[in-house]
């Protein structure tokens, strides 16, 4: 999930199921995977390709926590607050 070849675009085949059931961890990763192409530029004006990047941290953390704390308060039995339900 993290390696070098987990492209932003592979994300968009995860949105048509976002319709069915919104997840708040996927939603964010979504938005939050353009931070990906941060060493596209840098290989682009350097020439040198370095996909560990520290800029990384800055989209996975995130959604990792989020989706952490969603299981932790499904598993808890107390509604989520993420998603209102219908």
């Amino acid at each position: 999930m993290v390696s070098a070849n987990c492209h932003p675009w592979y994300l968009t085949w995860i949105l048509p199921l976002l319709a069915i059931y919104p997840f708040p961890p996927l939603l964010l990763w979504i938005a939050l995977a353009p931070l990906a192409h941060a060493s596209v530029i840098e290989w682009v004006g350097g020439g040198e390709w370095n996909g560990s990047i520290a800029l990384r941290f800055y989209e996975y953390i995130p959604v990792y926590l989020l989706a952490i704390s969603y299981q932790l308060s499904a598993f808890s039995g107390r509604p989520s607050k993420l998603i209102a339900d219908s």
